[in-house]
């Protein structure tokens, strides 16, 4: 099965060269993602996603995975289920402004530790419920944004139990045997240095699989566009240029394409859809 390797971090990306330093690091696959925070508790050193950031990112072709961290409450009581729906409500808006697409997952992260008594893990539980709950709504979540959760190795394992149809990203695997986890870091702490004497800290991750929930932001204001290709039409990102591609949709006679206008011989399967590619004006 196909996997991927990539990041989380809490760095904000707000400079092309700071995620070239990334781009250039030889840890990821070809194909590689970031984990990047919605939102988090912290204010003095701040990790959500910055203006332009998810911009920036998906032009360079990276998926973004999107995290939430609102809370590390040393009070277990505090974790509720009307504060799940409450950090539920504003995950959802939050991915929203930042384009995430339709059916993807947000990782709630939840920074303790599993191993408790019986009462406090039903505190996170009720917590986890409150966020699955809203999620389930249609008219509270219309984008239909699934339930991931990011925690220690062994707490994802409890979280899968619980909710079999998780995405489950866990921190400090080691020693860990649960596998049946989406993303795992592989080493955290790591230092990427994108000048003399600037460097940022991410982990290192891999993924199952290719459903981890990475996603982009690309804007298509325009039609599927005729090129002169037999094959396909196009259409073009008004952010950072690239290409996204169809196979022609044939007419009746197969010589001439109905969306795009193309004629010609047209020897594509009907409606058989193909995904981007980074092709340039002249290709």
């Amino acid at each position: 099965m196909a996997t991927r390797t990539g990041y989380d971090t809490v760095h904000q990306f707000a400079t092309q060269n700071q995620l070239n330093a990334l781009i250039n690091d030889t840890h990821h696959s070809s194909k590689f993602f970031i984990g990047r925070y919605l939102k988090d508790f912290t204010s003095d050193h701040p990790k959500e996603l910055i203006p332009g950031e998810v911009e920036l990112i998906s032009a360079n072709g990276i998926d973004i995975v999107s995290i939430f961290q609102l809370c590390t409450y040393s009070d277990e009581t505090k974790y509720t289920f009307d504060l799940g729906k409450t950090h539920a409500n504003d995950a959802i808006e939050r991915a929203s402004g930042y384009h995430q697409p339709n059916n993807t997952p947000i990782y709630f992260a939840l920074e303790r530790a599993f191993d408790v008594p019986q009462e406090v893990l039903q505190c996170f539980k009720n917590y986890l419920d409150g966020i699955r709950f809203i999620l389930s709504k249609s008219s509270m979540n219309p984008n239909g944004y699934k339930f991931g959760y990011y925690g220690p190795g062994y707490s994802g394992k409890v979280v899968k139990e619980w909710y079999p149809d998780s995405y489950i990203m866990i921190g400090n695997p080691k020693y860990n045997p649960f596998t049946s986890w989406n993303i795992k870091q592989q080493q955290p702490d790591f230092k990427i240095y994108y000048s003399t004497n600037g460097y940022f800290n991410v982990d290192i991750d891999i993924t199952t699989s290719l459903d981890y929930g990475g996603w982009q932001y690309h804007q298509f204001p325009n039609s599927w566009s005729n090129y002169n290709n037999a094959y396909k039409h196009r259409r073009k990102c008004s952010i950072c240029g690239r290409y996204e591609y169809q196979y022609h949709v044939p007419n009746a006679q197969g010589n001439r394409c109905t969306v795009c206008g193309y004629v010609g011989n047209i020897v594509v399967p009907v409606n058989k859809i193909g995904g981007p590619a980074d092709e340039t004006e002249n290709s």
